[in-house]
């Protein structure tokens, strides 16, 4: 019965102990859905971050520059810079040999800035498919090997979230290992 006694002799500080108790814990609670909510939101951008990958395909029947989008959000082009020596461009085809007549190029891209590409896609900035039994069609796919074996392209792209992503800088001189001379 003393505890009874000491309780309603106290009750105001049992009160204010009580307020106490629950200012913490609604303190502690705003701390952790903070940070929770930085958390989920510091993951949520990295997981819709797209990856850039430049691929090439140097066939004897096939010529291509292709962007891939390796990640899980979509990539945008904010800049594409085609570089042969002091020339500088925003697309490969500038910088390309003229064409033959009667001779075509599969795909290619002119304009890339503002350009997405999704999930898992990508996008041919150059396609070439040389009739084998055609010479001039032949010496003409051998031409575009010479001119690309001499580019360095670089990629600017951001995120949804229009966040700069790792610059992507390749060189094309891949295209040139035909033309190497032997010693």
């Amino acid at each position: 019965m003393t505890d009874m006694n000491w309780m309603k002799e106290n009750s105001e500080v049992i009160i204010a102990l009580t307020a106490l108790l629950a200012l913490i814990t609604s303190v502690i609670s705003i701390v952790v859905s903070t940070v929770s909510l930085f958390l989920q939101r510091k993951h949520n951008r990295k997981s819709i971050k797209p990856i850039a990958n430049i691929s090439i395909s140097d066939y004897e029947n096939l010529i291509s520059v292709k962007i891939f989008n390796r990640g899980f959000g979509p990539l945008i082009i904010k800049e594409f810079v085609a570089k042969s020596g002091n020339t500088i461009k925003n697309n490969l085809i500038s910088l390309m040999p003229l064409l033959p007549e009667n001779v075509s190029w599969s795909t290619f891209f002119d304009e890339l800035n503002e350009f997405s590409i999704l999930p898992n896609g990508s996008i041919n900035l150059l396609e070439l498919k040389p009739d084998l039994e055609n010479e001039i069609e032949v010496n003409f796919r051998d031409e575009v090997r010479k001119s690309l074996s001499q580019i360095e392209v670089t990629l600017k792209y951001v995120d949804i979230y229009d966040s700069l992503m790792p610059i992507k800088v390749k060189s094309l001189s891949w295209f040139g290992r035909h033309f190497q001379k032997t010693k």
